[in-house]
């Protein structure tokens, strides 16, 4: 299980405030399979509300991102890893 730290994606160009709590994992489950980055992820979770990261991980075909709204209401979003399509999208 590799870990890293989000702001590391934040530096290969996600464009938003996206910010890590702490370390995220990222668990390689398929990694090589994804056709969405994890970069591409936080995009997508950014635009679904995301401002603070505070775990990303691919299992199983899915980037599961999980974060705060700007608000500070907790927040997880799940992407397809092939199509980058939203497939759930839940507040707390």
């Amino acid at each position: 299980m590799k870990r890293l730290l989000i702001a590391a994606a934040l530096a290969f160009g996600v464009a938003s405030p996206a910010l890590a709590d702490h370390q995220g994992g990222h668990h390689d489950h398929g990694a090589s399979h994804a056709a969405i980055s994890q970069a591409r992820a936080l995009e997508v979770a950014s635009a679904q509300g995301v401002t603070r990261v505070r775990e990303i991980e691919l299992r199983r075909g899915v980037w599961k991102v999980e974060g705060f709204t700007a608000a500070g209401r907790a927040i997880e979003v799940e992407i397809d890893a092939q199509s980058g399509a939203v497939v759930k999208r839940e507040l707390q």
